[in-house]
């Protein structure tokens, strides 16, 4: 409890400081990526969950978290700045979900958490949406944006640095974990932060350009040391697909440079991953749990089981769930077996919107446009890779900081599309910075 109340009175303090240093819409930039990232902390659970063994997208028993206060009050004051048909798509999605929770789903304080953890990553993408212009290029906001970002994974990698350090050698039975419970969750959320990451690191600014490249390196310095390696793999792709959709406008002395560094950070771990890899080369009980999920899958397809509810639905059908109280190690099938055929269409079309605006704005003139829609795309490689292995994008508040970083780029993309066929349109070319070839 005396950890909780002063953690609390520092993210208090660390607000009105912000707001005092800051704009307003950085400010709650800033004190969302902070809550998500680094001041997690949990205030209140509510109820007895089920089973203290089971693990899902969210907690078992309801409970109350810094992001959830902060997500909460920050939507409603950004509500407004969201457009008409997103509101549809948040009213339509709200009726379909309280239907099925009242006709259907299994009903207790999984569910609830669940809807809970749903809600306030819907929420999430929405102020990404309406605070994305504090990344405009060339801006001040953006100079902070990248210093802020750059200073929240470089204390990701530190806490992992200081704990390899502190162990003296990493073994798979001695993982560091950073700052939280999991060895994977810290270099999920670097993942994640790449997807802004990459457009700092080829500003035509001098400081937002460093704290990208800095960034970057921390990413690969959270995220080795865990020996997370769906993760490793996911970073070493998003990179290498970032690089190859950038080729005509990176240095080869640039790109053979950042290759450098990924090799000298993966050194001394090198040994370690590979007995990790000859030791246990199917992800210990994956092939099993996968199994299960596809025996799920086939029965409940149309309907789902309900957010959170997968442990639960799960457990007196399916041996392995009971012997480990974990989900499905997949992404794309734990939220179908969850959310149903029409929960799945419900939260593919955010994400489609973002591929349909990424794929236009990959032939655009300006250079914003051109290397953020070449991030996305490279994130999304990387994300990927980790569904494919891992529930994880899924849990809170993972999924909650995925949310707000597609609604930020999502906006962005979006904004600079609308602006660039409004110029077309007066017959003006639009807009364009300077290119900087570093």
């Amino acid at each position: 409890m005396q950890v909780v109340i002063a953690a609390s009175a520092v993210l208090f303090i660390g607000i009105l400081t912000a707001f005092n240093l800051f704009s307003k819409r950085a400010a709650m930039v800033i004190i969302i990526l902070i809550t998500l990232t680094l001041l997690t902390f949990t205030f209140i659970h509510i109820g007895t969950p089920f089973s203290s063994e089971a693990v899902g997208i969210a907690s078992q028993d309801v409970t109350i978290s810094t992001f959830d206060i902060i997500l909460l009050a920050f939507g409603v004051s950004q509500i407004h700045r969201t457009n008409k048909t997103i509101l549809f798509w948040f009213f339509t999605s709200a009726i379909y979900f309280l239907i099925m929770s009242i006709f259907v789903w299994k009903e207790g304080l999984s569910l609830a958490s669940g809807l809970q953890h749903i809600f306030t990553s819907v929420l999430a993408g929405f102020i990404g949406y309406s605070l994305s212009s504090c990344f405009v290029r060339g801006s001040s906001t953006e100079r902070t944006m990248s210093i802020i970002i750059a200073g929240i994974v470089s204390v990701l990698a530190l806490s992992v640095l200081v704990q390899t350090v502190a162990v003296g050698t990493v073994s798979d039975g001695e993982r560091a974990t950073g700052i939280f419970g999991h060895p994977s969750i810290t270099g999920k959320i670097a993942i994640i932060l790449l997807m802004l990451i990459l457009p700092f690191s080829r500003s035509s600014d001098r400081l937002v350009r460093n704290m990208g490249k800095l960034a970057i390196v921390a990413v690969v310095i959270a995220t080795v040391p865990t020996l997370s390696r769906a993760n490793i793999l996911a970073v070493l792709v998003t990179l290498g697909a970032w690089g190859i959709l950038c080729i005509s406008r990176i240095r080869l002395s640039s790109a053979i440079g950042a290759l450098f560094l990924v090799a000298i950070v993966m050194l001394p771990f090198l040994n370690v991953l590979l007995e990790r890899f000859g030791s246990d080369p199917e992800g210990g009980d994956r092939p099993e749990l996968l199994a299960a999920g596809l025996r799920i899958l086939a029965s409940s397809w149309a309907t789902g089981v309900g957010p959170n509810n997968y442990v639960f639905s799960a457990i007196d059908s399916e041996p392995v769930v009971l012997a480990t109280g974990y989900p499905v190690h997949n992404t794309f099938i734990l939220a179908f077996i969850e959310l149903g055929v029409v929960g799945i269409v419900i939260a593919l079309v955010p994400v489609g919107a973002l591929l349909i605006v990424t794929v236009r704005s990959l032939l655009g003139s300006g250079e914003e446009s051109w290397f953020r829609a070449r991030a996305v795309l490279a994130a999304l490689t990387g994300f990927v890779v980790v569904g494919l292995t891992s529930w994880g994008l899924l849990q809170q508040p993972i999924l909650q900081l995925f949310t707000f970083v597609l609604g930020i780029s999502y906006g962005r993309l979006n904004a600079m599309y609308q602006e660039g066929s409004q110029a077309r349109s007066s017959g003006l070319q639009p807009a364009e910075v300077g290119w900087v070839r570093v």
